[in-house]
């Protein structure tokens, strides 16, 4: 009864192997009336045996699918600083094909320009790691309203930003949204919140249109591999980039397109009617008021 006794008790803390062995020995020399209980009890210390090994393994898979969550959520993290958020999001809504999510498709958006109105001046008057530190200090005001607004900053174009607004329900709002974040670089500029050099007073043309463009990826292949980008093409975009060429310098022009969708949320004016490089058709441009 006393070896018995210890049995169950090595098989209550985990010492299964002592447990075994006293169960063994026990077995061996008892009554055989004693003998049905001993294997019952022998056998619940092996049924524990099993649910604790179960019990480690489970423990070991979760704690697996834990580090792969963490890893994950670092590759997010990480790619999110060279994606924009809308290829993220179809990304993970298709991540069986996301290839094909991303290929391109025509799509109604507001396209926003930004160019640096003197970075020529500054080019030669700064080394080029010198210029990249500033252009990416000047950009980097604009990053936290640009996102607020659900724009889609794609490849800075040297002295300049390209960004994508789009809103599946309705293409009135991307445009809202463009507008807004127009106007709050152009706050961020007049109150001199943007890192600038003093010897170089940099100022933006800041440029709108609206319409149908050609969004989604790229592929560039070479020897050395395959190169992806994510941007809008077309017709219309080229007529937002038109026209932020032509703004003057801290104000922002927008085409009648555009105009139209903003309603009478926002105060423009007409810049008057404009020939923009390689666009057959003269367009009539506005551009928002400071009052």
């Amino acid at each position: 009864m006393e070896r018995l006794q210890k049995a169950a008790e090595a098989g209550a803390t985990g010492d299964y192997d002592a447990a075994q062995e006293l169960f063994a020995q026990v077995q061996k020399e008892a009554d055989p009336a004693w003998q049905e209980l001993i294997e019952r009890l022998h056998l619940l210390v092996v049924k524990a045996e099993i649910r604790e090994y179960e019990l480690m393994e489970k423990a070991r898979e979760l704690e697996a699918s834990l580090e792969k969550v963490k890893l994950l959520e670092t590759m997010k993290s990480t790619l999110s600083r060279f994606v924009s958020e809308s290829v993220i999001k179809i990304v993970e809504a298709h991540p069986e094909n996301p290839e094909e999510a991303l290929a391109r498709k025509e799509e109604d958006v507001t396209i926003l320009f930004l160019d640096v109105a003197g970075y020529t001046g500054l080019t030669e008057a700064v080394s080029p790691d010198g210029i990249n530190a500033v252009i990416e200090r000047f950009f980097s005001a604009f990053i936290d309203d640009i996102y607020a607004h659900h724009g889609d900053i794609c490849e800075p174009l040297g002295d300049g930003l390209m960004l994508i607004f789009r809103d599946e329900e309705d293409p009135r709002q991307h445009a809202v949204n463009a507008a807004r974040t127009a106007l709050a670089i152009r706050k961020i500029l007049d109150r001199g919140s943007a890192p600038i050099p003093e010897n170089f007073p940099l100022e933006l043309h800041l440029g709108l249109h609206s319409g149908v463009a050609n969004v989604g990826s790229t592929r560039f292949e070479g020897v050395a591999g395959s190169r992806w980008t994510y941007s809008a093409y077309g017709f219309n975009v080229n007529i937002a980039s038109r026209i932020g060429a032509a703004a003057r310098a801290g104000e922002i022009w927008l085409s009648n397109e555009t105009r139209e969708r903003l309603g009478e949320q926002f105060l423009v004016e007409s810049v008057g009617i404009h020939c923009l490089k390689n666009v057959t058709e003269p367009m009539e441009l506005w551009q928002f008021t400071r009052r």
